[in-house]
């Protein structure tokens, strides 16, 4: 998978958990609440995409030190913050099994599995989530 669909999948499931869209999520307002859960969806995206900070901040429209100061800030919330904490991992987790799903999806698709996408519906349900739920 390409970066900017590891990148999509980390901004959706944030713009689904906060009920938010992805024009507030990437764009220009510094509410703050919504600077949190940007900063949350940066967090993230550096935790299960291992994409540099520039990367992140072009999926953003960030610069990258705007993403450097929001994973530096999450992580000490995170700290103070045994709630914040657990979300983050309940996130991370939801992530991790979207990713896990379109990898099953592409493999059984190289592969020349007719089944390619009950394969990767198999690997979601397994994390409580459908394919509908989870696609960008």
């Amino acid at each position: 998978m390409f970066i900017s669909g590891r990148l999509s999948v980390v901004k959706h499931i944030v713009c689904k958990h906060y009920g938010i869209t992805h024009e507030l999520l990437i764009g220009p307002r510094r509410w703050k609440r919504l600077v949190l859960q940007r900063h949350v969806a940066f967090w993230l995206a550096r935790q299960c995409t291992g994409q540099t900070m520039p990367a992140i901040g072009r999926a953003f429209h960030r610069d990258h030190t705007t993403v450097f100061y929001g994973v530096r800030k999450i992580d000490q919330l995170m700290r103070n913050d045994p709630v914040l904490a657990m979300l983050l991992v309940r996130l991370k987790e939801q992530i991790e099994a979207e990713l896990a799903a379109y990898r099953a999806r592409a493999a059984a698709t190289l592969a020349g599995a007719p089944d390619a996408r009950r394969t990767a519906d198999e690997v979601v349900r397994g994390n409580g989530l459908t394919i509908e739920e989870t696609c960008c």
